[in-house]
């Protein structure tokens, strides 16, 4: 997940040559890249990105499982 932040993270790192964001970009990545990865993620197959999500169930037994 978070495609679109991916490629942020990396123009950050490699463009501004910058190890961390600053709270501007922070704010910027919350209010304006995560709504937009959330459209991008799909188109992607969500293949691409720097998130993993994961399900945990639990079972009547106790056992637990991941999706």
């Amino acid at each position: 997940l978070d495609s679109v932040g991916t490629v942020a993270s990396l123009a950050n790192r490699f463009l501004l040559r910058s190890k961390m964001p600053t709270k501007k970009q922070i704010v910027f990545w919350d209010r304006i890249l995560v709504r937009a990865s959330g459209v991008v993620d799909p188109l992607l197959f969500r293949a691409v990105g720097k998130s993993i999500l994961s399900i945990w169930h639990r079972r009547e037994n106790g056992a637990t499982t991941s999706n």
